[in-house]
């Protein structure tokens, strides 16, 4: 967690001094959703664990070019699997340890459940991937215009409940981290 050092909202002094107040650069409900992604007791088991969940990641987006490729053409799956390995933001994701092919992966499975009207699954892998709200956010209007109203409700009400578990824990109101997100994009 990114923390500023002295409260200036007039919070109290009972924030945990190890999370302190949440100083703006995600929403609420994403410190929720990465806890899962860092429970390792120790650093090397974190970073086997991450890679490990980045590689089964890859691997799931690798069988999902290809086959989107292979519809068309079985050369074209072939040239787009290839081709997925030299995508810089992979590549770096790799390399310097984000979260991009987690969210990537997300985004593939909220709309291959979505297709198979497998409502409450696509809900809960939209939900996951609004962990990178920047990246992820604009993946919600497709499911708008098509009117996915009840993944997007499970979305949601994931998103809601995960910010109102956090919320007294880092004594940050979601409005006011979304305040803070606001200030820091312009």
């Amino acid at each position: 967690l990114h923390v500023q050092s002295v409260p200036q909202t007039g919070r109290d002094s009972t924030v945990d001094p190890d999370l302190g107040p949440v100083d703006g650069a995600y929403p609420l409900y994403a410190y929720f959703t990465a806890a899962f992604l860092t429970f390792p007791p120790t650093f090397n088991a974190g970073r086997i664990y991450y890679g490990a969940l980045n590689l089964a990641a890859f691997a799931a987006l690798l069988v999902w070019v290809f086959r989107f490729g292979g519809e068309v053409r079985p050369l074209y799956g072939i040239v787009l699997a290839a081709s997925f390995f030299a995508v810089n933001s992979i590549c770096t994701t790799f390399i310097v340890g984000q979260y991009g092919v987690l969210v990537f992966a997300a985004l593939v499975a909220a709309s291959l459940f979505d297709a198979k009207d497998r409502w409450g699954a696509a809900g809960l892998c939209f939900a996951f991937a609004m962990i990178k709200p920047s990246l992820a956010a604009p993946f919600v209007l497709p499911f708008l215009v098509t009117g996915r109203w009840r993944m997007l409700a499970v979305a949601g009400g994931y998103l809601v409940a995960a910010s109102l578990i956090v919320w007294p824990v880092v004594k940050t109101s979601p409005l006011e981290s979304l305040g803070q997100m606001s200030a820091l994009a312009i």
